[in-house]
């Protein structure tokens, strides 16, 4: 196998299986916290997606969908 060759599909798919069990997981672990966690993500995307309005002419209308589920995070979390 040369050093440059790309990874065998078998090993990707494993991968990713082993990194959603690893988000089962700590879904299971962390169930009482998880509101807090989906709105810091969904803060964190919708900040990216400003910084794609702003400065390289993004999709307003996923700005405008994020904006809205994070106000509803934000009104679910109290």
């Amino acid at each position: 196998m040369k050093a440059d060759s790309p990874p065998s599909i078998l090993k990707t798919d494993l991968t990713v299986l082993a990194v959603l069990a690893g988000f089962v997981i700590a879904t299971f672990v962390f169930r009482d916290s998880l509101g807090l966690w989906v709105f810091i993500v969904v803060g964190l995307a919708t900040l990216v997606q400003l910084f794609r309005v702003v400065f390289l002419r993004g999709d307003r209308g996923i700005l405008k969908k994020l904006w809205d589920a994070l106000k509803d995070g934000f009104w679910g979390i109290g």
